[in-house]
């Protein structure tokens, strides 16, 4: 009789609540309020639709974690915060998450958690989808 193979183990670490790091995007126009030259900081006349880059301090939060499942809110020092939600990999190394307007995929290792991902304009209309996309990289550390 042929031995099926074991299944992964279904646990995942119980990650801090708190980490800090920063946000690294580039994009085609200001996929969302993060962006320096979004709409709502520069106004619609102004907002710079080709090549945009920025980078920033940036907090996570875990809000939520049940075993392998987690929601967390990201926040800038100007106030923008972005809720996100999330699912470990089954040997717990790795968080697929999810915003309004893209995704990513985190790696933890000991008290780091980074990420890469990218994004669409998420202002809710077609032409913001469209026309406004990013490439994002997260950094974090735990605040002990």
């Amino acid at each position: 009789m042929k031995k099926h193979a074991s299944a992964l183990p279904q646990s995942a670490p119980v990650l801090p609540k708190e980490w800090k790091g920063t946000v690294t995007t580039t994009s085609v126009g200001a996929t969302n309020h993060r962006s320096p030259n979004h709409n709502d900081h520069v106004g619609k006349e102004k907002h710079v639709p080709g090549w945009n880059i920025h980078e920033e301090a940036i907090t996570l939060t875990i809000t939520r974690q049940e075993g392998r499942h987690l929601e967390a809110v990201m926040k800038s020092p100007r106030g923008h915060e972005r809720w996100l939600i999330g699912a470990f990999s089954a040997d717990g190394k790795q968080i697929q998450a999810a915003t309004r307007g893209g995704a990513c995929i985190f790696t933890l290792s000991g008290d780091t958690l980074s990420a890469s991902g990218s994004g669409r304009g998420s202002d809710g209309d077609f032409d913001h989808w469209l026309n406004n996309y990013s490439a994002t990289w997260f950094e974090f550390t735990a605040v002990k």
